[in-house]
């Protein structure tokens, strides 16, 4: 159903899209895959330059951005094709606001938890409401996941303002199950269960019923992320290593970083996060410290702390992160700045496919070079991390979601 006020906006500057391009309307629904680069705990697929599509004769990409940094790896990679100079697909005006979550994108549906106006369901390809549950009263900070035809959100109900987790059906929004746990964060998806942390603890759902698996106090202010059956976590100071299928603690080694606020991201051998001063590299097997590297002075957060909230994102032998006045490129194995580019404001954390950086979902950068390939225009520049899928890239602001999309190289025009 429709709900009022939710319209494409007609007063903008950009193009809109016109549906020309058949290969970017109708998704892939069957090649679906998994994490990328790094994702199932491998090497990172692509090592040497980041190559756009120009030259190649590529196949459909993924369609699908079903939790926050996309896969239970967070390393915020797609395997999509990114269209030259965006142009608007359409944009609504959201019922709620978005505080700080991001949406997720599944079933041709984009998925996002409205502060105060519970979750919304809306089509990826007009921006049309689906559904919207009321019931619950989505918090400001937990980003929802979709797995086997079901939304997991972060949220309290209105019934009995209790703070839960629940399941809702993804095509009517109607609650399959809720849960005795409770998160602020980013719910992850990994294999038949969900993780997620609350302020100083990790725990495990099962997907199917929502029944507690197991859960531990050590420590977790981070997201966790998840690679070949093990949980990787930060908080108070330490990194953590749980086996993902039971919770057994495997290693707990200090960081020496007090505050742990952005999700770790998996890729190779190493697992990557920010802390107060810098960006760190572990070791995947122990938990040893790899290296460490500082921020520009003028890249540390505009809220008065002296941390960057924004989580790395890993492709092409590099880590990307963005502040509060750029977007920094540094070697995933060595910890040397490749580049920086001013982004001219503070942001949400990158997201990289075909060859391209997109941060705040208004600059799409070189990856290799960090070389401005395109900017939004000043009304739509947004601040949400990006969603981004074969043809298409989503972001919002607090009140607003904007698509998208564009010609790719090498695909013909109807």
């Amino acid at each position: 159903m429709a709900l009022a006020g939710c319209t494409s906006a007609q007063t903008h500057e950009p193009p809109k899209y016109d549906g020309g391009f058949d290969t970017q309307v109708e998704p892939n629904v069957d090649g679906t895959k998994d994490a990328g680069a790094g994702g199932q705990g491998g090497k990172p697929a692509a090592l040497g330059p980041a190559v756009r599509t120009q030259a190649l004769k590529v196949t459909r990409g993924e369609d699908e951005w079903p939790q926050f940094a996309r896969s239970a790896a967070n390393i915020s990679l797609a395997e999509a094709r990114v269209p030259v100079a965006p142009v608007l697909a359409w944009q609504i005006k959201l019922p709620g606001q978005v505080a700080y979550a991001t949406p997720v994108l599944g079933d041709h549906k984009i998925f996002v938890s409205m502060y105060g106006f519970g979750v919304g369901a809306f089509s990826s390809k007009t921006g049309a409401m689906v559904w919207n549950n009321r019931t619950l009263k989505a918090g400001k900070y937990g980003t929802p996941a979709y797995a086997g035809g079901r939304v997991f959100v972060a949220a309290g109900f209105s019934s009995d303002k209790v703070s839960t987790i629940a399941a809702l059906d993804g095509e009517t929004g109607e609650e399959a199950w809720r849960a005795t746990e409770a998160s602020s964060g980013a719910l992850k998806v990994q294999g038949d269960a969900l993780y997620a942390s609350e302020y100083d603890g990790v725990f495990a759902l099962d997907l199917a019923t929502g029944k507690t698996r197991w859960k531990s106090n050590l420590g977790c202010a981070s997201d966790p992320a998840i690679v070949n059956g093990v949980l990787y976590c930060a908080g108070k100071g330490s990194l953590f290593a749980y086996k993902a299928l039971t919770g057994e603690l495997l290693w707990q080694k200090p960081t020496g970083v007090a505050l742990h606020v952005s999700a770790p991201a998996i890729a190779g051998e190493a697992v990557y996060f920010v802390g107060e001063d810098g960006l760190y590299a572990h070791a995947l097997s122990s938990g040893n410290l790899l290296w460490k590297a500082e921020f520009s002075p003028s890249n540390f957060s505009l809220n008065g702390g002296t941390w960057i909230e924004t989580s790395p994102a890993v492709a092409y032998g590099r880590v990307y992160v963005v502040g509060a006045q750029q977007v920094q490129a540094f070697s995933a194995q060595t910890g040397k700045p490749v580049w920086s580019a001013n982004n001219g404001r503070g942001g949400s954390s990158v997201a990289v496919a075909d060859g391209v950086v997109i941060a705040n979902g208004s600059f799409m950068l070189d990856a290799d070079t960090g070389e401005e390939l395109w900017k939004a225009p000043e009304d739509l520049q947004m601040v949400g991390s990006p969603v981004v899928v074969d043809g298409f890239f989503y972001v919002n602001t607090f009140d607003r979601l904007v698509a998208w999309t564009g010609l790719i190289p090498g695909v013909p025009i109807d």
